[in-house]
């Protein structure tokens, strides 16, 4: 039985500190990196990599995630201030080429950007590159990734990094760090108490009255 409160209070302590709902993800890489396997070019065709990191400004990431309930999703790009690009985001609702599009996110000028998304359950794609190097499918195509980007690029390449965190469900709550240790320190001392309850009990022998 007490294994079962223990959990419960486990449980209580983690949903009160945000931690049993959060979830973050952060997607990282180079749009010049011949490593990042998940780079392609603009017009469908390989990424671009050559001695002049430049030439990779075309290049794009292109990372999915799943939703298995409907929720709110905060995208926040920290790339630009380390020293990286300038970003642009597309966001498709399924993978591959029938992906549609949703929406996009980027500066409102320049830099780095942190919004949130009310989404459904699902499969979704996020299209990373650099400001200009749009999808069609925001503005022309049939609106699926398979229309491609615009290839135009941009000047605020930087190092070529970028960088986009995804926090799902109550991430913006920041446990306090001393709220869950709390929580479980009573939980132990539960388990004491049961404990030392158990053994007095089993000391204690019962006469049945004649």
């Amino acid at each position: 039985m007490f294994k079962i409160i223990a959990r419960a209070l486990v449980a209580t302590a983690l949903a009160a500190t945000g931690l049993a709902q959060a979830a973050v993800v952060t997607l990282s890489g180079r749009l010049d990196d011949a490593t990042n396997q998940a780079l392609v070019g603009s017009f469908g065709e390989l990424p671009v990599f050559t001695a002049d990191p430049l030439d990779s400004m075309q290049n794009v990431a292109l990372h999915s995630f799943s939703l298995g309930a409907g929720q709110a999703v905060r995208f926040e790009s920290l790339g630009y201030a380390a020293g990286g690009i300038d970003p642009y985001v597309s966001l498709f609702l399924g993978t591959g080429d029938q992906a549609t599009f949703l929406r996009s996110f980027a500066g409102t000028t320049v830099g780095d950007f942190d919004e949130i998304e009310s989404l459904v359950p699902g499969n979704y794609t996020l299209a990373i590159g650099l400001y200009s190097n749009m999808s069609f499918a925001e503005n022309f195509g049939v609106g699926t990734l398979g229309d491609g980007f615009t290839g135009l690029g941009g000047s605020d390449f930087g190092t070529g990094y970028y960088e986009l965190v995804l926090t799902t469900r109550d991430g913006n709550e920041v446990p306090e760090p001393g709220s869950l240790y709390l929580v479980l320190g009573a939980a132990a001392a539960a388990a004491l108490t049961h404990r030392s309850l158990s053994r007095r009990s089993s000391r204690v022998h019962f006469v049945r009255a004649p």
